[in-house]
């Protein structure tokens, strides 16, 4: 057939460590900047886990100028 195929292949972190791991980032800037990074991961028996939450916020120099962004992942195997 002449159809387009296209293959799309998202894949998420692991956890790989006994000990579980927790990472928090804040960066923060002008108009009101501001981004958060916190990331959970381990294995504990074979079972292996990664959790991420990602935020962005910014306020703007003007009115209504205001821009939000929050993301979610997970991986438990």
């Amino acid at each position: 057939s002449d159809a387009p195929s296209r293959v799309v292949n998202i894949t998420s972190e692991r956890g790989a460590t006994l000990v579980p791991e927790l990472n928090y980032g804040v960066d923060a800037g002008n108009f009101g900047t501001l981004r958060q990074d916190v990331f959970l991961a381990g294995a504990f028996h074979g079972f292996d886990y990664f959790s991420e939450f990602s935020r962005f916020d910014r306020q703007g120099s003007l009115p209504n100028d205001y821009f939000h962004n929050a993301t979610v992942s997970a991986n438990i195997g």
